[in-house]
């Protein structure tokens, strides 16, 4: 007996969706879909930075994604180890993303700067008093376990929603690289994947027999990954979180930010904001691209630079240090720095017949550093170069 026949009701509609076909959901999987929290994650894309603002397809939404991880949430909870928690897993599939907001992982960064929450514990807030938590109680749910288990704080089976690898990313690695045209083929089995979670003394594992997709997902994540931290992804996610950066600098951004829709934040963006905002949001809309003109990208780097690059507000102080340097307009200079997200470490063990076996990442870290300016500034590489070298050292 599956999950969905245990405590699902009778079928009344399906969704085809792109990776999994058709997926069935009936009258109370319905009502929650057509809460206020879900209804806005329709509006809200996959992407972080919106594929208007570059020559891709259009990136799926993160309803759809969401409703794709709750399928393969269904899958976990059909084996009998989960069946005590298959409901709120569920539901914390479905409701994992409900606090992400507008332009997702570009924005986080002002989320955790203005709330001290990130996107997985700012659900908490988005949740309490709202229809989609009336209407999980209504089904029999547990909130506060459906909150842990997005937070990761219900161990070790909120790794399968909150891990190093888990039924999100599985989802939506895969999810972004056929939606912008990356991908043309499906690579692995997201649900064979997901039949690979197994609790074997107590603890979270992956059984070998269902993992012969894992190669196949971290060569996609590699393709997506290159792509992402590619110039031109990166040329107007640099240019929009520049233009949220001189918003947060005004006092622009405030907590009704992080609950707005893809659209209606570019709106506030493109005319509620400060001139430089604006400025920016207007070049990304027209397609106005930012050549770069600096990429270090290393592997064996000191931890100082390492934290140094992951402090996202060293983006902007590294920007109004060119500016300043070259006495160009801030508008002008867009920075990113951070780690590549394409390989990581699974830290669950991979349990088979032949005894256990640690997971290895195919490819080392690596950190980077690119400067993108106005096309009107490229011939001044080497002193962008100078100004860098001189910050990061």
């Amino acid at each position: 007996m599956t999950q969905k026949d245990k405590y699902m009701g009778d079928t009344v509609g399906f969704i085809c969706d792109r990776l999994y076909g058709k997926i069935e959901y009936d009258a109370n999987q319905l009502k929650l879909f057509q809460t206020r929290e879900m209804a806005r994650l329709r509006h809200v894309s996959l992407s972080a930075i919106p594929t208007w603002t570059i020559p891709t397809g259009v990136c799926a939404s993160k309803f759809e994604h969401s409703i794709g991880v709750a399928h393969l949430a269904t899958i976990v909870g059909s084996k009998a180890e989960f069946q005590d928690i298959a409901r709120d897993l569920y539901f914390a599939a479905l409701a994992h993303d409900l606090g992400t907001p507008p332009f997702s992982h570009t924005s986080e960064y002002f989320q955790v700067k203005l709330t001290g929450k990130n996107h997985e514990k700012f659900v908490e807030e988005i949740i309490e008093g709202g229809e989609f938590a009336k209407e999980v109680r209504r089904q029999g749910g547990d909130i506060k376990r459906i909150i842990e288990l997005i937070k990761g704080e219900n161990k070790p089976v909120s790794d399968i929603v909150n891990g190093t690898i888990d039924i999100d990313n599985l989802d939506n690695t895969l999810r972004y690289g056929v939606s912008v045209g990356l991908l043309d083929e499906l690579m692995y089995s997201p649900e064979e994947l997901a039949k690979a979670f197994a609790i074997k003394e107590g603890e979270l594992v992956l059984l070998a027999d269902h993992i012969g997709g894992l190669a196949a997902w971290e060569r996609v994540r590699q393709s997506v990954y290159e792509f992402v931290y590619g110039i031109y992804n990166l040329s107007a996610g640099t240019i929009l979180f520049r233009a949220l950066d001189f918003a947060r600098r005004d006092g622009e951004i405030s907590r009704d930010y992080f609950l707005m829709t893809d659209a209606e934040a570019l709106h506030f963006l493109l005319t509620k904001c400060n001139k430089r905002t604006r400025t920016l949001m207007e070049r990304a809309d027209k397609w106005i691209f930012y050549p770069r003109v600096f990429n270090l990208r290393e592997v064996n780097i000191s931890e100082e630079l390492a934290n140094n690059l992951l402090d996202s507000d060293n983006r902007g102080l590294l920007a109004d240090e060119i500016s300043k340097k070259l006495k160009i307009p801030p508008e002008d200079v867009s920075v990113y720095m951070g780690k590549d997200k394409g390989f990581k470490k699974i830290h669950l063990p991979i349990v088979g017949e032949s005894g256990d076996r640690v997971h290895e990442p195919q490819s080392d870290l690596t950190y980077m550093v690119q400067v993108f300016v106005h096309p009107n500034w490229t011939t001044r590489s080497a002193e962008v170069a100078e100004v860098v070298n001189e910050y990061l050292s």
